[in-house]
């Protein structure tokens, strides 16, 4: 297992190339280790950022990649539907 640390780097570079759609980077990433539902202090998450965007691909990898749907303060619904995505 990696030391602490380095899965909170792992974890931060997955959330970073989320929110940035570089979705060859997140599947990566998350095949050495980082965590698809990790979030930051602020709440963001993979699949937050991807309902935001409306990224139909995204969202679909991040479920694959075992990605939680709903989060007790958050819904990707309500999220979406917010930034004017409704049609996911």
């Amino acid at each position: 297992m990696l030391p602490v640390d380095k899965m909170e780097d792992l974890n931060k570079a997955m959330l970073s190339a989320a929110f940035d759609g570089d979705l060859a980077s997140v599947e990566q990433l998350v095949s050495r280790g980082a965590d698809i539902n990790y979030a930051d202090a602020w709440g963001n998450f993979a699949m937050f950022t991807a309902a935001w965007e409306g990224n139909i691909k995204a969202l679909d990898l991040f479920y694959r990649l075992g990605a939680k749907l709903s989060f007790e303060d958050a819904n990707l619904l309500c999220n979406a539907a917010y930034n004017g995505k409704a049609a996911l």
